[in-house]
């Protein structure tokens, strides 16, 4: 076996070193099956934003785990027999290294936003040959008896889930086909788009709130798969979505024709309010997306108060209730506030929280860019509302 004076020292050792690593390449076998957008996995969580956090958490972890390892490997040594683990002509010493950059490159990128996406995915999918390149390590570092067994089923099984990720980020299989009913603007920069169902597909399936994975399919697009939230009520004749151009793919979507066809992936169960308690729902821009399905579905007088919170950057911005298809049923229990705010101070909510009848009760739901979600979840927080009052509606869980 290569690298026999570092696998001798390791397979004579403390077993925290072992089982260190064995348990960091186990969770991150866990995290590439987190990562798939596939219904099957979907299902064991309350939502995308929370399948996706855990995915997060659980990379962390495979960090922290895999240094504490090395950590452990160097501890179990004398100063002066450290250079055994510098040995990087031993295939075992270098891809031990090797997948600890890669680990710590795709992990700590993966916590900074890029403005090119193709670039963060990029960096991100060096946790593929990390992985089999620790597995690989792992391989050669531990007995032939049933750890070895177990290792190989990893290796195969991480693999094989890595591939069909990446396999499933090009293709449609699986995807509904769907047809551009219409466009219209709604405001400066946000596209309000209409899509018709395929005949005989169930758009009670599409709840308002849940999660979208669309591919443009017009020319000029990317195959690139983008996440909104549906903006409609399954009363409503067509699949309507908000959307805020930010990238190359979604600032075009106002020039789709009639009869384009957009690939729809999912929907994937996101947060949904608990209309038995009152609610205050915080938006940033396009986050109103969500809020307005859930808004568009509660047509009945006994709703509790709902207030819509909507913060946008200038008047441009702005969108009428009445755009939202927001102004039916029961009005007076249902009010939607408007705050041009360039500064996140957010003095719009400063008694807001003081002013509410049953703030005990009341459930608030933020929706919106990351940085301004953590700002109003801050705000409320130091306004005395409790942690578990407070939900968030996000893509990118960070």
């Amino acid at each position: 076996m290569a690298g026999t004076t570092v696998a001798s020292h390791f397979l004579g050792g403390d077993y925290k070193m072992k089982y260190t690593g064995l348990v960091a390449l186990s969770l991150f076998a866990l995290v590439f099956m987190s990562a798939l957008k596939r219904p099957f996995v979907n299902r064991w969580f309350a939502s995308l934003a929370q399948q996706y956090r855990v995915h997060h958490l659980m990379a962390l972890a495979v960090a922290a785990i895999t240094l504490l390892h090395v950590i452990l490997q160097f501890a179990a040594l004398p100063r002066e027999d450290w250079g055994i683990y510098l040995a990087l002509g031993e295939i075992s010493v270098s891809t031990a290294w090797l997948a600890l950059v890669l680990l710590l490159l795709g992990v700590v990128s993966s916590l900074f936003p890029f403005r090119r996406y193709n670039l963060w995915y990029a960096l991100h999918l060096v946790l593929v040959p990390a992985f089999v390149l620790a597995a690989w390590h792992a391989f050669l570092m531990t007995e032939r008896n049933t750890t070895i067994t177990y290792v190989t089923l990893m290796i195969c099984l991480c693999t094989a889930g890595a591939l069909f990720m990446l396999w499933l980020e090009k293709r449609k299989s699986g995807a509904t086909t769907c047809t551009v009913e219409s466009v219209r603007n709604a405001s400066a920069g946000i596209t309000e788009l209409h899509l018709s169902l395929p005949k005989g597909a169930a758009h009670a399936g599409f709840k308002a709130g849940s999660v979208l994975y669309l591919r443009f399919e017009a020319p000029g697009f990317s195959h690139m798969w983008h996440p909104f939230s549906v903006a409609s009520c399954a009363s409503e004749p067509d699949l309507r979505l908000l959307i805020k151009g930010f990238g190359a793919d979604t600032k075009k979507v106002a020039e789709l024709q009639y009869g384009d066809k957009v690939y729809v992936r999912g929907p994937y169960r996101e947060l949904t309010p608990d209309f038995a308690r009152p609610q205050v729902w915080v938006a940033g821009g396009v986050g109103i997306a969500a809020f307005a399905g859930f808004w568009a579905c509660r047509r009945d007088a006994e709703t509790p108060a709902v207030e819509i919170w909507h913060f946008v950057r200038n008047e441009a911005e702005t969108i009428t209730a009445e755009a939202l298809g927001l102004s039916h049923g029961a009005s007076n229990r249902k009010q939607m506030h408007t705050v041009v705010d360039q500064t996140d101070n957010f003095t719009a909510l400063h008694d807001l929280v003081q002013q509410l009848p049953s703030p005990d009760r009341t459930q608030f739901i933020i929706s919106g860019p990351p940085a301004f979600m953590r700002a109003v979840r801050r705000k409320f927080r130091r306004d005395g509302v409790k942690r578990s009052q407070i939900h968030t509606e996000e893509f990118t869980p960070w």
